[in-house]
C-alpha cells in the first residue's frame, strides 16, 4: 500500500537542542517555511506498522533564507524512524547532509523500539557552511573559505510523544582561511584557521586564529554554551594590534588578553587589555554611550564585564566633542553590563584642553585627574586646573598693534602683546572639580546672577561675571557694530583655528586676533606666540599676517593687579618701555 501527501509549512517552529555549533539562535527555535511533499509505501500491521518513502521540501526557507533544494528518504520499522536528507542552499554550493534516528510509538502499536535513545547528525563543508548564516539568522555570516562541520546530538525520548531531550553533543569544526562577519563587527574576521570541538554543552578551542583590521586575534580554551559549568581552561582571546570600534565607548587600538567565562549566552569578560592610540568617549545625558548597538535579535548574548583591567597607554584621549579633549594614562577596573559599563579608578591627565564658550583652556600643572566611579558610569569626576588668555577692551578707540603710531604723535607706548586694536590680555585660571558632563552647568541668567562649578580667577583681577563675559567672546563684539551671532561665530572659528595651529607647532600659548590698520581702516589678522616664564613674567612675538614690517618682540612683568612693567621692540628703529598703573572703579 502506498500513499502520497503534501503538507504546507507556512510557519513551522522547530525547537533547537543546545548545539554549541550555533552561535546565536532565537528563543522559539529555527523558523522553517515552505511545502512538504512526500510519498510512502506502508506495510506491516497496526501493532507493528512500517513505512518507506521519500520527502521533498519545496519553496524551502530557513529563517527567511531560501534553500534551493532539499529532499531525502525515510524508513520506519520496529518503532524507529531512520531519516537521511540533503540540502543545497544555492548553485555551486556543496550539499548539507542530515541524518537522524528517532524512536516513535504510534497509537495502537504494541511493538516498542529497542531503546528510547535518539541521534541527529549534520555534516557540511565549504560553501555548505552558509547554513550557519541561516541557522543564526545572520548573527554569524559565513563569507567564504574552506571548512567542515560534523555534529552529532544524542539524547532520550521522554514518554511516548514527540518529546526529545538532548543529553550529549559531539562534533568538530575546522576552518582554513575562512572569513566571517557579524552585525557586531565593523569589518569581517578574515584568515580564520583552527579547530573547534563540541563536547556536550562545552566548546573546546585548541587554537583558533584570525585577522581583524590589520591585527591578529587568537582564541584558546573552553566555554560552556548554555549553562555556566566549571572548566579547566577558561576561554582566552588574545588581541595583537587590533583596531576596535565600540560606538559611544572606545575607538582605537587594543592589545592584551580577554578572559571569557560563564557561558556563551551569558559571557563575562575579564582579563587585561592595553589601549593605545585611541579615544575613550564620555557619555552625555542626552546621548549616552551604547557600547555598540547589539544586532536586532530576540535573544542576543547578555554580555557583562567582570574585573576587566583597562590600561590607558600612549596616545589615548578622553574626549567629549566639542567640549573637552585630554591625553590620559592610568588604569581602570571595569564591571557591569556591556551597554553601560561601570569603571572605577583614577586617570592622570597629562595634556589637553577644554573649549569653554569661545575660549580654549589648556591644562596647567601636573596634578590633573579624572576619577571614574561606578555609580556615574562613563562620566568621570574631573579635578583639573586650566589656563587661558583672553582680550578685554581698554580704550573706546582702536589702536594700532604694530607701529601704526607713525601716523600720529608717537607719544603713546603701545604694547602689542597686551593691546591689540584697543584690547588688553587677561590671563584666566579655572579650577574644575565635578562631573565632566556638568562642566558647563550654571551660565549667567537674565539678571546677571552666575552659578557655575568652575572656580574662575584672573590676572589682573576681574569679577566672576566679567570673566564669564570675556570667555564668552564679548571682547570681539567691540570691534564693530556687527551682528552678535556673527561675532560669536567668528570668535569660535578663530578659537578652533588657533587651537589646531598651536597644537601642530607645539606652543601652549598661541593666539589669533583681529587688528585694524588706521591708515586704511582695513581689518587684518594678527598672530601671537607667547611663553609664560613665570606666573607674572611673560614674553611674546607678535605679527600682523598680511604685513611684512609688523613683527615685534615684547616682555611683560606684572608687579601686582595695579602695576605693570612692559617693553617691546622691532629690533630696528622702534624700541619702547613703560611702567603702567591701573585702577578699576
Amino acid at each position: 500500500m502506498s500513499s502520497r501527501k503534501g503538507y504546507d509549512l507556512r510557519e513551522l517552529l522547530i525547537p533547537v537542542p543546545p548545539s554549541p555549533g550555533v552561535w546565536r539562535i532565537r528563543r522559539e527555535g529555527v523558523r522553517l517555511a515552505g511545502t512538504l511533499n512526500s510519498s510512502a509505501t506502508l506495510s506491516g500491521s497496526l501493532e507493528n506498522p512500517a513505512a518507506r518513502g521519500e520527502i521533498r521540501w519545496n519553496e524551502a526557507q530557513i529563517n527567511q533564507q531560501a534553500v534551493q533544494t532539499a529532499q531525502g528518504g525515510f524508513a520506519f520499522t520496529d518503532g524507529r524512524l531512520n531519516f537521511g536528507a540533503g540540502a543545497v542552499l544555492r548553485d555551486g554550493a556543496e550539499p548539507i547532509r542530515l541524518r537522524a534516528t528517532l524512536p516513535i510509538v504510534f497509537p495502537g502499536a504494541t511493538v516498542r523500539p529497542e531503546s528510547n535513545s535518539f541521534e541527529i547528525g549534520i555534516n557540511a563543508e565549504n560553501e555548505g557552511l552558509e547554513v550557519l548564516t541561516a541557522l543564526t539568522d545572520g548573527a554569524l555570516e559565513w563569507l567564504g573559505g574552506e571548512g567542515s562541520l560534523e555534529l552529532t546530538i544524542a539524547g532520550e525520548q521522554i514518554g511516548t510523544g514527540f518529546n526529545y531531550v538532548p543529553l550529549a553533543t559531539r562534533g568538530r569544526a575546522e576552518f582554513r582561511d575562512a572569513e566571517f562577519n557579524s552585525p557586531q563587527l565593523p569589518e569581517p574576521l578574515t584568515q580564520v584557521n583552527g579547530t573547534l570541538e563540541f563536547l556536550d554543552d562545552t566548546v573546546v578551542i585548541p587554537e583558533l586564529v584570525g585577522q581583524f583590521r590589520q591585527g591578529s586575534v587568537q582564541a584558546a580554551g573552553e566555554l560552556p554554551v548554555f549553562s555556566p559549568l566549571p572548566v579547566e581552561s577558561p576561554l582566552e582571546v588574545t588581541f595583537d594590534q587590533v583596531e576596535l570600534e565600540l560606538e559611544g565607548l572606545y575607538s582605537g587600538r587594543i592589545d592584551g588578553v580577554v578572559r571569557v567565562t560563564n557561558s556563551a549566552l551569558f559571557p563575562d569578560l575579564g582579563g587585561q587589555v592595553l589601549l593605545t592610540r585611541g579615544q575613550v568617549f564620555i557619555a552625555d545625558e542626552e546621548n549616552p554611550g551604547t557600547g555598540g548597538q547589539m544586532a536586532d535579535l530576540e535573544t542576543p548574548p547578555i554580555i557583562s564585564y567582570n574585573n576587566l583591567l583597562l590600561e590607558l597607554g600612549r596616545g589615548v584621549q578622553i574626549v567629549s566633542f566639542p567640549v573637552l579633549n585630554f591625553v590620559a594614562e592610568g588604569k581602570l577596573l571595569v564591571n557591569g553590563p556591556f551597554e553601560n559599563p561601570e569603571p572605577s579608578g583614577t586617570i592622570f591627565l597629562r595634556d589637553g584642553q577644554v573649549n569653554l564658550f569661545t575660549t580654549t583652556f589648556t591644562l596647567a600643572g601636573r596634578d590633573n585627574t579624572a576619577t571614574f566611579d561606578p555609580q556615574f558610569g562613563l562620566d568621570p569626576v574631573l579635578d583639573v586646573s586650566l589656563r587661558a588668555a583672553v582680550q578685554e577692551t581698554t580704550r573706546p578707540r582702536i589702536i594700532s598693534p604694530v607701529g601704526f603710531d607713525r601716523l600720529g604723535t608717537g607719544t603713546e607706548i603701545v604694547d602689542p602683546s597686551i593691546e591689540r586694536g584697543g584690547v588688553e590680555t587677561i590671563r584666566i585660571e579655572a579650577r574644575a572639580q565635578g562631573l565632566a558632563s556638568r562642566l558647563f552647568e550654571g551660565l549667567p541668567d537674565g539678571e546677571g546672577i552666575v552659578q557655575t562649578p568652575l572656580e574662575l580667577t584672573s590676572s589682573p583681577a576681574r569679577s566672576q561675571t566679567e570673566i564669564l563675559s570675556l570667555i564668552g567672546g564679548g571682547a570681539l563684539g567691540t570691534l564693530g557694530r556687527q551682528d552678535p551671532s556673527l561675532v560669536v561665530a567668528s570668535s569660535a572659528l578663530l578659537t578652533q583655528v588657533q587651537s589646531i595651529v598651536g597644537r601642530a607647532l607645539g606652543y601652549r600659548d598661541f593666539r589669533l586676533f583681529p587688528a585694524v590698520d588706521p591708515r586704511t581702516s582695513a581689518l587684518g589678522l594678527g598672530a601671537e606666540v607667547g611663553v609664560n616664564i613665570t606666573d607674572d613674567f611673560s614674553a611674546s612675538i607678535l605679527t600682523i599676517l598680511d604685513r611684512g614690517d609688523s613683527t615685534r618682540f615684547s616682555v611683560r612683568y606684572r608687579i601686582d593687579d595695579n602695576w605693570i612693567i612692559r617693553g617691546s621692540t622691532n629690533f630696528d628703529d622702534d624700541n619702547r618701555g613703560a611702567v603702567e598703573f591701573q585702577m578699576r572703579f
